[in-house]
C-alpha cells in the first residue's frame, strides 16, 4: 500500500505540469489567434479616402479658373519713342516703331533697321520720307518682289479680321454702308490682285467713304499700270505713317 501511495503522489507533479503546459499552450494560441482576427478586421476596414462632398469640393476647387492678372501695358495705347532716342535704341524697339508705322514686314526690318541705328532724324516726318525713298528705289530696280511683299502688309479693304489696331481704325468707315457694297469691294479686291499679280490693293483711306474708295480701285484697275501702281502704294504707306505719327503719343 504505501509504495502505491508513493508512486501516485510522484505522477501528480507531472500531471500538474502537463496541465500547466496545457494552458500555457491554449494562452498563447489564443493570443495568436487575437491577433490574427485583428489584422483581418483591420483589412476589412481600410483608412477611408475623401468621398462624397470632400471630394467633390477638391474637385470643384481644382477646376476653379486662375484670375486674370491684368498687365498695365494691355490697356496703353501704343507709343512712339523719342525721335532722339533711336540711334540708342535697341533692334527691338526700333523694329516696333517701323511695324507702328507701316505694319510688321521682316523685309522691311532688314531694309531699315541700318538707316534708323545710323541717323538721327529731327523727326518722325523726315524718318518716314527716308524710309519712302528706300521703297521708291526698290521700286526702279530689278529686286521689286522684296517691295511687292513688304506692300502687302497692309491688310485688304473691308477684310474682318484685321490684325493691326492703327488699320482697323483707319478701316472703320468701311465696315458700314449700303447692302451689297462689301460684296463689291471684296469683288474689286480680287480683281485688283489678279490684274496685279503679288500686290495688294492699298490707299489711304483718310476718311473717305466705301464708294468714293471703291471708284479709285476701279480707276487704278483699268489703268493696269504695274509701276505706277507700286508708286501709288508707297505713296500710300508714307502718308498712312504720317497720319499715325501724328496721332500716336511721342514719349
Amino acid at each position: 500500500m504505501p509504495s502505491v501511495f508513493l508512486k501516485r503522489r510522484q505522477s501528480q507533479p507531472a500531471a500538474v505540469h502537463e496541465a500547466g503546459d496545457d494552458i500555457e499552450g491554449t494562452t498563447s494560441g489564443g493570443g495568436e489567434k487575437k491577433q490574427k482576427n485583428e489584422n483581418e478586421d483591420n483589412q476589412r476596414s481600410p483608412i477611408r479616402s475623401p468621398t462624397g462632398k470632400e471630394e467633390e469640393k477638391k474637385q470643384q476647387a481644382s477646376n476653379q479658373p486662375i484670375p486674370h492678372q491684368t498687365n498695365p501695358d494691355e490697356s496703353m495705347p501704343p507709343s512712339l519713342p523719342s525721335i532722339s532716342s533711336l540711334p540708342h535704341a535697341p533692334d527691338s524697339q526700333l523694329t516696333q516703331v517701323l511695324d507702328l508705322l507701316f505694319e510688321p514686314s521682316e523685309i522691311l526690318h532688314s531694309l531699315s533697321l541700318p538707316v534708323l541705328r545710323s541717323t538721327t532724324f529731327p523727326s518722325y516726318a523726315t524718318l518716314i520720307v527716308a524710309v519712302g525713298t528706300q521703297l521708291r528705289a526698290l521700286a526702279t530696280s530689278s529686286d521689286t518682289q522684296r517691295l511687292d511683299t513688304i506692300l502687302c502688309a497692309h491688310p485688304r479693304l473691308g477684310e474682318k479680321k484685321v490684325e493691326s489696331e492703327q488699320s482697323r481704325a483707319e478701316q472703320a468707315g468701311l465696315q458700314g454702308g449700303k447692302e451689297g457694297e462689301a460684296e463689291e469691294l471684296a469683288r474689286l479686291n480680287a480683281e485688283y490682285e489678279a490684274v496685279f499679280p503679288g500686290l495688294r490693293y492699298v490707299v489711304f483711306v483718310n476718311g473717305r467713304p466705301r464708294p468714293e474708295i471703291m471708284q479709285n480701285m476701279r480707276e487704278r484697275i483699268a489703268r493696269k499700270d504695274i509701276q505706277a501702281e507700286r508708286l501709288e502704294a508707297i505713296q500710300a504707306m508714307c502718308d498712312i505713317a504720317l497720319d499715325r505719327a501724328s496721332k500716336l503719343h511721342h514719349e
